[in-house]
């Protein structure tokens, strides 16, 4: 199906983006997929295989997984709660990007905090 151009500049300017078979495809998706039950977070190209229910997981848990349209978007929330009063936030999450980890969120982000703390 074809859209008209107001169409898909509309829905890109949402975050919504698709492919068809004239180009694009799953690394033009800019999408961000983060734990809703543990810590982990990268491009949807990352994630896991998806649950029976067709839902995305966590690579490494396992666990259900939200999205945002932009990493940026993720970036700017983390740097937001850097501002208001929590320094080295962003070097945190960084370091478990790298360290392809994830904790639970059943005890908060404690855990993060503790192995991120032990490891500096």
């Amino acid at each position: 199906m074809t859209y008209p151009k107001q169409v898909i500049e509309a829905m890109k300017e949402k975050g919504i983006t698709f492919s068809d078979r004239r180009g694009g495809g799953p690394r033009d998706d800019k999408r961000l997929a983060y734990g809703a039950t543990c810590t982990w977070f990268g491009q949807i190209q990352e994630v896991g295989k998806k649950s029976p229910h067709s839902i995305p997981c966590c690579p490494l848990c396992g666990g259900v997984l939200f999205e945002m349209p932009t990493e940026q978007e993720w970036w700017d929330g983390v740097d937001k709660y850097e501002r208001d009063g929590h320094p080295g936030y962003r070097a945190m999450w960084e370091w478990q990007r790298i360290q392809k980890v994830c904790f639970p969120l059943r005890d908060g982000i404690k855990a993060l905090e503790a192995a991120y703390a032990a490891a500096k």
